[in-house]
């Protein structure tokens, strides 16, 4: 254990400020373009996911699955490209999502593609991978499916501790043609050593996918199709079988609070989206249809959704959905599928969804005036800290002036107000695939990634939205980290677990997540909640529900300030005698910065933490008269 040395003479003041933040402008929220500044060497458009690769405690960012940008941490903030990545540069895959395969503590990838493109690659801790995917040595990826692969995402589906994958199929080409000719997709169970098995089968996925929606088995596509099949063989010359649904987008999602984690599929091409619910003995059920969430059919078509977001936009203590949908104008009018759906849980028991967007406020469709309606990327996040979540959707195609990304500030009565244009930078970008959010500076209030053009015609570029709402509203960052691999059940990188926030009457719910939106993407992992303005007192409760089902609660947690909360509880030591063993100051402290007000009376003190394998440091506030062990 290393031992930290505290000398306390009275406390005299020193220079000191634990996340100081500077006041607010008096116009309110105001996000500036500040993408020159912290991306000095430029910041390319892509598929845009937060994590901290290099574990130093500040998030990291990885643009289209190959490249990563380091954030240098404070004061700066700044970020430059990773130069060696060992394999990944050059790997086959086309996109790629954090994941901490091993429990290690740093975070790994897994990659995926069109065709046989999965790829597997370890993280040294220094964001140098190389690629682990030749299982058995015998020199191809044993992660190859042959099916053009266009999400993942990472969740633990069996409790067992190893963050498992889930990779959406999307369609192969029929004579050199598109012709929604759709693949099931795969769940991938990480083992445990470094290896996945396809559970496809045996999870009872491939079966209930295979011709959803249409018939019992697949269905013959083209010119004299539309007959029942199990293969191309099974189809008139020509014509191709359909099997499978079209994925765009996936998320890992507790819906039904009974601890352990479902799957929702965004789907394209007219089909349903399917909730895959977690039966809790390695297999899943379809119950899209029962939940409400497939779609609305009309004329045996559903809609073309790219990706979706779930978070707890009421504050009811559920996960509510929002689906980002593609209609073409003249299809809508004679097909009428879907546009977006804002989907809201009724809660328990049933957790059935009812779309509320036509009497949320959010903008209405008309296709009279606009050719196409095309979201992709939603993405949930409060970035004002008023207590409600907000929400942020990406838009493409350029058709209309119509079609721009939209921010939503959700005005806590079950409607929004657009502010897209209203808060400083201009949100309003078109031809917007990805979007993310993150406390990249770490001013306890969230900036957005995402990238567009500020016309519809033209030029698209990357922008890094920095967030100068400062200490204007009071908030709390909550960061966890599971005990897997030290006795623990929950991954090291937290993915499923439930943090409840509780101040002055009103809960807030937050479950971290392995993905969301178009393709791939990922909000940062520390999860932020905002409280409003007022005085800065502590917050009443937080509370932690780890994968296992195990509940932390603590109680007068301080405002405005990053706190870690550690699944394993680590052991305090303190004491004045560095020759003797010492003594247990509080057996229990799962909750970093931990501070202990030690008396000013120039006694030195000697402090130990054991059950954990972070770096400590310490501040002292001279203010407060205390000592705070934290992790960065």
């Amino acid at each position: 254990m290393r031992r930290i040395r505290v000398f306390t003479p009275g406390f005299v003041p020193v220079l000191f400020a634990l996340l100081a933040i500077a006041p607010a402008s008096a116009g309110g929220t105001t996000f500036v373009d500040a993408t020159a500044e912290v991306f000095p060497d430029g910041l390319p458009r892509g598929h845009f996911l937060w994590g901290d690769c290099d574990g130093d405690g500040d998030e990291d960012l990885l643009v289209g699955g190959k490249r990563i940008f380091l954030n240098s941490g404070p004061p700066e903030f700044v970020f430059h490209e990773v130069e060696d990545t060992g394999d990944l540069a050059d790997g086959a895959h086309q996109r790629a999502i954090w994941i901490d395969i091993d429990n290690d503590g740093d975070l790994d990838l897994f990659g995926i593609g069109t065709g046989n493109r999965e790829r597997l690659f370890l993280n040294d801790g220094s964001c140098r991978f190389t690629d682990i995917s030749d299982f058995d040595g015998d020199g191809t990826s044993d992660l190859d499916d042959g099916s053009p692969s266009m999400t993942a995402s990472c969740g633990d589906y069996d409790g067992d501790g190893f963050l498992d994958v889930y990779v959406g199929n999307y369609e192969k080409q029929c004579d050199g043609n598109i012709c929604g000719d759709c693949r099931t997709d795969r769940l991938w169970h990480n083992r445990g050593d470094l290896t996945f098995e396809d559970v496809t089968v045996s999870s009872g996925i491939y079966e209930q996918e295979h011709g959803i929606g249409k018939n019992d088995v697949g269905t013959c596509l083209g010119s004299g199709g539309g007959q029942p099949c199990d293969s191309d063989d099974d189809c008139p010359s020509g014509t191709s079988c359909k099997i499978g649904t079209c994925a765009r987008g996936s998320n890992w999602v507790d819906y039904d609070d009974d601890g352990d984690l479902d799957i929702f599929v965004s789907n394209y091409r007219l089909d349903p989206n399917l909730l895959w619910e977690n039966q809790g003995d390695g297999t899943f059920t379809n119950v899209a249809f029962e939940k409400n969430v497939d779609g609305d059919e009309d004329n045996d078509a559903w809609g073309h959704v790219l990706g979706s977001d779930w978070g707890d936009y009421d504050n009811d203590g559920d996960m509510d959905l929002y689906t980002a949908n593609l209609a073409h104008g003249v299809y809508y009018v004679f097909l009428h599928h879907d546009i977006s759906q804002l989907l809201r849980s009724s809660g328990a028991p049933d957790y059935v969804f009812t779309d509320v967007r036509d009497s949320s406020g959010m903008r209405e469709y008309d296709p009279d005036a606009q050719p196409d309606w095309a979201e992709t990327c939603p993405t949930w996040g409060d970035y004002d800290n008023d207590g409600w979540l907000d929400i942020y959707v990406t838009h493409i195609y350029d058709s209309s002036d119509l079609n721009y990304s939209t921010l939503y500030h959700n005005d806590g009565d079950g409607t929004f107000t657009e502010t897209t244009t209203s808060v400083g930078a201009n949100l309003k970008l078109y031809i917007d695939y990805s979007a993310a959010w993150c406390d990249y500076d770490q001013d306890g209030d969230l900036d957005l990634v995402t990238y567009g053009a500020p016309t519809k015609d033209g030029t698209r570029e990357a922008h890094l939205f920095r967030n100068e709402t400062g200490s204007e509203n009071r908030w709390l960052e909550v960061r966890v980290k599971g005990g897997a691999g030290r006795g623990g059940a929950t991954n090291r990188y937290g993915v499923g677990v439930r943090i409840t926030v509780t101040e002055n009457g009103m809960s807030q719910l937050r479950e971290v997540q392995g993905g969301h939106g178009y393709h791939t993407a990922m909000n940062s992992a520390p999860q932020e909640f905002g409280f409003g303005p007022g005085d800065d007192e502590p917050v009443d409760e937080v509370k932690v529900r780890w994968t296992n089902g195990v509940t932390d609660v603590f109680h007068d947690v301080p405002m405005r300030y990053r706190a870690l909360v550690l699944e394993v509880g680590a052991k305090v030591h303190r004491g004045s005698d560095p020759s003797q063993e010492l003594p247990v100051v509080d057996d229990a402290a799962k909750l970093f910065p931990w501070r202990d007000a030690v008396l000013g009376d120039g006694q030195t003190w000697f402090y130990e933490v054991e059950g954990v394998e972070e770096t400590l440091l310490l501040r002292k506030d001279p203010a407060a008269g205390t000592v705070i062990l934290y992790f960065p």
